[in-house]
């Protein structure tokens, strides 16, 4: 349940970041923000999940503004 949820709420976040991009801003900083708020509103142990993930990913890949 987990993975639909977090794929739905991916999405959502997506959507939500291409509608509202800062210049000049690493476009996954509002994208992570945004799925980790949506996640909280249905469970937070998904959402400590999710940060986890997207804390692995920023390990490897940090952010990068003004790309």
């Amino acid at each position: 349940m987990y993975w639909l949820v977090s794929s739905f709420v991916t999405a959502l976040a997506g959507r939500f970041e291409f509608q509202n991009r800062i210049a000049d801003q690493d476009i996954r900083r509002l994208l992570f923000a945004k799925q980790i708020e949506y996640l909280k509103m249905v469970n937070l142990k998904w959402a400590n999940r999710k940060q986890k993930e997207l804390d692995e990913i920023l390990t490897r890949y940090p952010f990068n503004d003004n790309l």
